[in-house]
């Protein structure tokens, strides 16, 4: 018997110094935590660069060379050039900046942006008809571009994570430039009168769109932009732009 409970007391010790030289962290598992999904927060200022493609439409409400009026001969042909509307389209890219303030998922802002555009299109005209056989036909002929123009708008997006879809509003600014050219004969035109014009032009710029960051710092943007320009008190300008861009957040 005492043999039995000499042996009992042996092998419960040396299981005992097993069991302490086994290492703790091996009997409490593994010391791994899952990653901590980013929080990003849109507050502050950015700075970036814009890509896209504009389309839209000069429109001119009755607009027309009378020029003939102003020549010798021209009385016959005093039915203005109506030019009506036409159809232009072009690259664009520029740079924008602006500063978010973020209120939980609600995020709020203002922007600018400068734009340069192959934004251009032609048209062209006759002055009334010839009252005589063999008699010369004036012909008007209109190119109308917006090559610089820039917007200051207020935004307002709803923040998803990494994700921001916003909307945004406010004014435009561009450079206008047309270039009329009255010709007239009765085959190989001569010019007659040529004026070329350049102004700046006001009108509002809307949007949507949607930011998203890859980091912290790091946001792309995919947006369309809507902008009306009032060139003067006879001709609009509609333009419309899909574009993308890139940003880096401070």
């Amino acid at each position: 018997m005492r043999k039995v409970l000499l042996s009992l007391m042996v092998l419960g010790a040396a299981g005992t110094a097993r069991a302490a030289d086994l290492d703790y962290d091996y009997l409490r598992g593994s010391d791994y935590d899952p990653p901590v999904a980013t929080v990003i927060d849109w507050s502050g200022v950015y700075i970036g660069g814009h890509g896209g493609y504009t389309s839209g439409s000069f429109n001119r409400r009755g607009t027309g060379a009378n020029y003939a009026l102003t020549f010798p001969g021209a009385a016959p042909y005093t039915d203005p050039i109506v030019l009506g509307t036409s159809r232009a389209r072009g690259e664009s890219y520029g740079a924008y900046a602006g500063y978010n303030a973020q209120f939980d998922n609600v995020v709020v802002g203002l922007e600018a942006d400068y734009t340069h555009s192959g934004f251009q299109a032609t048209t062209a005209g006759i002055v009334g008809q010839p009252l005589l056989p063999g008699a010369a036909t004036f012909v008007g002929v209109n190119r109308s571009g917006i090559s610089d123009y820039g917007t200051v708008r207020v935004r307002a997006g709803y923040a998803m994570d990494n994700f921001l879809p916003f909307i945004t509003a406010g004014a435009a600014i561009g450079q206008w430039s047309s270039s009329q050219t009255l010709s007239s004969g009765t085959g190989p035109f001569t010019t007659l009168q040529q004026r070329n014009t350049t102004r700046t032009i006001g009108g509002f710029a809307v949007g949507i769109g949607m930011d998203y960051a890859i980091t912290p710092n790091v946001v792309l943007r995919g947006e369309y932009q809507y902008i009306n320009f009032e060139n003067n008190n006879a001709s609009f300008t509609q333009m419309n732009t899909i574009r993308g861009g890139a940003a880096v957040k401070f």
